[in-house]
Order: structure tokens, then C-alpha cells, then sequence
């Protein structure tokens, strides 16, 4: 008679394999999904303005940790949308922007033309906000 593996430790062994890279996988792309939503910032609906020479637009912090100063970087682009304008967009509130909360970034500039499409570009961890606002004056 031959000597091996019963058939009930066979299918606990396999078991046991089948949970564990469950588990390691579960783990691995977990990782994946908490990036893509911990920092994640949207544009409040018709909050991109342009007033004289001032650009506008309210974002708000949609993730689960709060998005400080280094975490993100705000631009107006031209309407050929190849470069940036002379401002540097600030934030008012200061950041960290806090989970549900809002601030409002604005910049001033003298380089505007009427009638122009601008585009505001806002980038926090993995999101993107991107506003195009046409400037009347």
C-alpha cells in the first residue's frame, strides 16, 4: 500500500493557500485604492471666476486625509494653454486643507486678455481640477 496525503488534509492545505493570497492580494491593492483616495480635491460647481484681474476657483478636499502646502500646486495657464501667467495662485484659507472643507485659491495679474479662455490647474496627490474660465475684462 502506498503512503501519501489523505484527501481531507490535501483540500485544508489547499485551503489554506487559496486564504492566504486572498489575503495578499486584498492587502496589495488596498495600498493602491487608499492613494487614489486619500488626497482627492474637486471644484465647487461655478466657483471659477474671473474678476478684473483676478482669477478665482473654491476647491474642496473630497479625500480622507488633509492636503497641506507641499501636497499641491495651483496655475494659470494661457490661453494656448502651453504656459503658465506671472501669478502664483494662494490659498485663503492656508492650508491643510481638512477633509470636507473648501478654500479658495485666487491670483492677480495684469497679463489678461478680454475674451479669452484661461485655464486654472490644481493638482493634489492623484486628482486633477481643471477649470477653464473666459475672462470679460
Amino acid at each position: 500500500m502506498r503512503k501519501g496525503i489523505t484527501p481531507i488534509i490535501s483540500t485544508i492545505v489547499l485551503l489554506l493557500i487559496t486564504v492566504a493570497l486572498a489575503g495578499a492580494a486584498w492587502a496589495y491593492l488596498g495600498g493602491f485604492m487608499g492613494m487614489y483616495t486619500e488626497k482627492t480635491i474637486i471644484a465647487s460647481p461655478n466657483s471659477a471666476l474671473c474678476i478684473g484681474n483676478t482669477f478665482r476657483v473654491t476647491i474642496n478636499n473630497a479625500g480622507t486625509s488633509p492636503i497641506l502646502s507641499g501636497d499641491i500646486s495651483a496655475k494659470v495657464l494661457n490661453p494656448a494653454g502651453a504656459s503658465a501667467l506671472g501669478c502664483a495662485m494662494v490659498a485663503s484659507p492656508a492650508l491643510p486643507l481638512n477633509e470636507k472643507k473648501s478654500t479658495e485659491y485666487s491670483c492677480t495679474t495684469t497679463e489678461l486678455s478680454a475674451g479669452q479662455a484661461y485655464t486654472i490647474l490644481i493638482v493634489a496627490g492623484t486628482s486633477t481640477v481643471r477649470e477653464t474660465i473666459v475672462c470679460s475684462s
